[in-house]
């Protein structure tokens, strides 16, 4: 499939996309078939390297995407972001694995804005509409909590206990 995305990636029409978005002129409507969006869309994530939010309109349809997206990207640049159990009005716990899952998106995204940490490959992310509902913490937070711990690196285990606390554990 790579030299699918290759060839799309050579058509003068492609760096007319590209330069379209690198200038910021709104919103583009490319007119494209369903069967070419995925891999524009891939295309375009390998040569720019910036995150892409694919919001879907239900759970069932960004699964969908997800997986058909896996024919044209590795593994590691796709990610889902879970809706949560509860609606965005209701107060409720969110279910383990959603907030895995969602903690686990947030933290490919911050990959490039962490301290001491070499640029990854951005992923693109699929979420179905009413997980973007869902507040989530402000960029600079999120990359002020994160944690890393490194094989050699002395660290207490109070200061780890305190900010693990601070963060919200038990």
């Amino acid at each position: 499939m790579n030299v699918i995305t290759s060839k799309i990636s050579g058509l003068p029409q492609f760096e007319e996309v590209l330069n379209s978005l690198e200038s910021g002129e709104g919103q583009l409507n490319l007119g494209l078939l369903r069967a070419a969006r995925l891999p524009i869309l891939a295309a375009i994530q390998k040569a720019t390297n910036r995150p892409i939010f694919l919001i879907a309109h239900r759970t069932n349809r960004a699964l969908s995407l997800m997986e058909e997206l896996r024919l044209w990207l590795p593994e590691d640049r796709i990610a889902f972001f879970p809706e949560p159990t509860t609606l965005f009005y209701e107060p409720g716990e969110w279910g383990e694995n959603t907030r895995r899952e969602r903690l686990f998106a947030l933290s490919q995204l911050a990959q490039a804005r962490i301290p001491g940490k070499k640029k990854a490959d951005l992923p693109i992310l699929i979420a179905p509409a009413r997980a973007v509902m869902a507040r989530t913490l402000p960029r600079h937070e999120f990359i002020r909590s994160i944690l890393t711990l490194k094989p050699g690196k002395i660290i207490s285990m109070t200061e780890i206990n305190t900010r693990l606390v601070n963060l919200g554990y038990e």
